[in-house]
């Protein structure tokens, strides 16, 4: 995971070159990106049996 954050690191430099104006469209992406993952694993987490939705707190229906 240490790799997907490395990743932003050059976005993150950008925007301070820009007096911090970039970083207020890069942070949702980055918030973005670390919830899509989220819900990845979780859902891979589920399917394999390793852990149960209502061990997570979800409604496992609603998992696609």
């Amino acid at each position: 995971m240490w790799k997907r954050d490395l990743s932003f690191i050059l976005w993150l430099l950008l925007g301070m070159l820009a007096l911090f104006v970039g970083d207020l469209f890069v942070l949702p992406y980055i918030n973005v990106t670390k919830a899509e993952l989220y819900l990845e694993l979780r859902r891979r987490a589920i399917e394999s049996g390793f852990t149960t939705g209502n061990e997570l707190g979800c409604n496992p229906t609603l998992l696609t």
